[in-house]
């Protein structure tokens, strides 16, 4: 499984996790509160991609960047 964290901030430190498995990739985008009283991950949202979703996820990306920087 490999995590990124996207930003950290001292009350709020989103992430990412992808991870290989034999129906494709596992996405997790994962928040965590670590100010809480009871900090821990909290999964915002979840999904498999095939290899193909996956590139298409990352073509999109590119593309909004490329647009945002112009």
């Amino acid at each position: 499984m490999t995590s990124t964290t996207l930003h950290a901030s001292p009350g709020y430190v989103p992430s990412v996790d992808l991870s290989d498995t034999r129906l494709g990739y596992h996405l997790h985008f994962v928040s965590v509160v670590p100010t809480a009283r009871q900090p821990r991950e909290h999964v915002t949202f979840s999904t498999t991609l095939s290899r193909v979703g996956l590139r298409a996820l990352r073509e999109a990306i590119d593309r909004a960047l490329e647009s945002s920087a112009s």
